[in-house]
C-alpha cells in the first residue's frame, strides 16, 4: 500500500456544495416566513352619481294592523312589510317640530285601502296600516340611521 493512496483518504472531507446549502437555507426561509403578503388593497370611492343615489335611498319597515274575523271570536294580529323607497324631500316643520318627508316607493308596500298587498295571500287581508319606519342608507355611516315613524 503506498503511502499516497493513505494520505488522500484522510483528506477526504464530506463537503457540500455552495449551492446545496443556499438551496436549504432557501427552504428554511420560506418555512419559517408566512406565506400572507402584508399589503392591503386600495378602497376606491364609489363614483359621485352612485353617491348621490345612494343618500336617497331609504329602507320601509311597513306594520299593519290585521283583524281576523270569525263567527265565535275576533283576533287581531300583525304583519310586517319591508321595501325600498326614494328620499323626494325632507323639510323640518317648525310647527310641529318634526321632519316632513316626502318618499317614493312602491304602492304594493304602502295601502291605504285597509289591506295588506304586500303579503303574499290572495285575497289581501283586511288590514290598516299602523306604523311606518324609514330608514337611511348606511353609505356615510357605520350603522343605518331611523329617520322617521311615521
Amino acid at each position: 500500500m503506498s503511502t499516497h493512496r493513505l494520505i488522500s483518504r484522510r483528506r477526504r472531507v464530506f463537503r457540500l456544495p455552495a449551492f446545496s446549502v443556499l438551496g436549504g437555507l432557501l427552504l428554511a426561509l420560506q418555512l419559517w416566513l408566512p406565506a400572507s403578503a402584508f399589503a392591503i388593497a386600495r378602497q376606491n370611492a364609489p363614483s359621485q352619481n352612485i353617491a348621490r343615489a345612494g343618500v336617497s335611498v331609504v329602507r320601509l319597515l311597513v306594520y299593519y294592523s290585521l283583524s281576523k274575523t270569525s263567527d265565535a271570536n275576533s283576533t287581531s294580529s300583525s304583519a310586517e312589510c319591508t321595501g325600498l323607497g326614494v328620499l323626494l324631500s325632507s323639510q323640518f316643520k317648525q310647527d310641529t317640530q318634526k321632519y316632513e318627508n316626502w318618499i317614493l316607493t312602491d304602492g304594493n308596500l304602502v295601502n291605504s285601502e285597509e289591506q295588506a298587498t304586500c303579503l303574499d295571500a290572495s285575497p289581501s287581508p283586511r288590514a290598516t296600516l299602523s306604523r311606518i319606519d324609514i330608514y337611511t342608507s348606511n353609505s356615510y355611516s357605520s350603522r343605518p340611521l331611523s329617520l322617521a315613524t311615521v
